[in-house]
């Protein structure tokens, strides 16, 4: 089934479509740089219907009734857009500028791209859609000053806001200027001195002692602060301050001509009186700052945890004893008993591990002869609670723990 909705004619009174043409052309010009100014146009260019016949064989495309008249429509649209576009620029001057008055172009802009799918009238809507995203990148450029100008007056929200805004203009692709943007967004990032202040450890977890001479390296960790403006510039001169907590600071110091500055640090930072009781880990999380003097307020660094870890010490245990035990003047007979076994524990008392924390090698026995497992001054030997048996296991290697 087909349906045709419409209307034509078979016969026409040219006089009539022309004085018909000359009062729409009239109207769509009359609402030149105003907001209804696309609807009267899309009158205007309906017009070429008026002058298409209205016969079944032409349905795709119809017969031209009044010779001239459908260029003379598109000639009359070319001239209502050139109209428009010098009034809306009128109206909307490169400066001073404003967030709304972008908008209104940009809504323009969003009108008139209907009208891009007419063929003899897609040139004047492309040229239509330059002048206007000109126009607008020029805006753009005078709003992005003032901001600026704001933020160098430490008007900064202000400021802040009019730069974000034309940073919005490129992400929404009404501005393309990638050079420009660029520029904005560094700006944005400095307004009224805005700092960032950045931290990298080569290391993050740092040995409590060492055992094996040479490996001394591995118990100091060094940071590196760099300290640059918002768009990534490096600031030089400035103090910078480090602690790691509970009343533990840093060397501080200022940063060089690439804004950096590093200081190192071992265990010996938390002091003799820091004791780790024989943990596996004792952390402390790294802080630094700068005072930032236009925006009168500090910038702080991300913080790093830092971990002071102990050495495991490893003992291999092997000890034996024998015994003669008289009770009421009977012989008893000899008793033997072995010990072997290994333990381990962080690194305490033992004197390789200078600087280290207070504590003992404890160790867990296999044994035969001792049932409890753990020799002391009474010791259970077949089920007699004997006085005097004290075993004291001999340490004959120990194994170095992986730092």
């Amino acid at each position: 089934m087909w349906h045709f909705s419409g209307y034509g004619t078979e016969a026409a009174d040219c006089t009539r479509l022309n004085e018909m043409l000359l009062t729409t052309k009239a109207i769509a010009e009359a609402y030149a740089g105003m907001d209804p100014f696309f609807y009267n146009l899309h009158d205007l260019i309906n017009a070429v219907a008026w002058n298409t016949a209205c016969d079944p064989a032409w349905i795709a495309g119809g017969r031209e009734l009044c010779e001239r008249l459908s260029t003379q429509v598109m000639s009359a649209a070319w001239s209502a857009l050139g109209l428009h576009q010098s009034a809306l620029s009128a109206l909307h001057p490169a400066s001073p500028a404003a967030p709304g008055d972008v908008e209104h172009l940009i809504e323009e802009l969003d009108r008139s791209q209907p009208f891009a799918q007419i063929e003899d009238l897609s040139l004047a809507i492309a040229q239509f859609a330059g002048a206007l995203r000109s126009r607008i990148l020029e805006m753009a450029q005078t709003i992005a000053a003032d901001g600026r100008a704001l933020c160098t007056a430490n008007e900064c929200q202000d400021g802040e806001t009019l730069l974000a805004y034309v940073l919005s203009l490129g992400d929404r692709g009404c501005v393309d200027d990638e050079a420009f943007l660029a520029n904005v967004r560094n700006w944005h990032e400095d307004c009224c001195g805005f700092w960032r202040l950045a931290m990298s450890g080569d290391r993050t977890e740092i040995p409590r002692a060492m055992i094996t001479e040479g490996d001394e390296e591995m118990c100091v960790g060094t940071v590196t602060h760099r300290l640059t403006t918002g768009s990534g510039q490096p600031i030089a001169g400035v103090f910078l301050d480090c602690d790691l907590g509970y009343g533990h600071y840093l060397p501080g110091g200022e940063s060089d001509a690439n804004g950096e500055y590093r200081v190192s640090f071992s265990s010996r930072i938390l002091g003799y009186g820091e004791r780790f009781y024989c943990a596996e880990t004792v952390t402390r999380t790294l802080n630094s700052r700068a005072y930032n003097p236009a925006a009168q307020e500090w910038t702080d660094a991300d913080p790093i945890v830092v971990t002071f870890r102990n050495l495991v010490h490893s003992t291999t245990v092997n000890s034996s004893f024998n015994s003669t035990d008289n009770q009421d003047g009977e012989y008893f007979g000899d008793t033997q008993s072995t010990i072997t076994g290994s333990g381990s524990n962080y690194a305490g008392t033992i004197y390789l591990c200078t600087d280290s924390c207070m504590g003992t090698v404890t160790r867990a026995y296999n044994s035969a002869g001792c049932m409890s497992g753990k020799c002391s001054e009474t010791t259970i030997i077949e089920w007699a609670e004997v006085s005097g048996c004290c075993i004291i296991a001999g340490i004959d290697t120990y194994n170095r723990g992986t730092p």
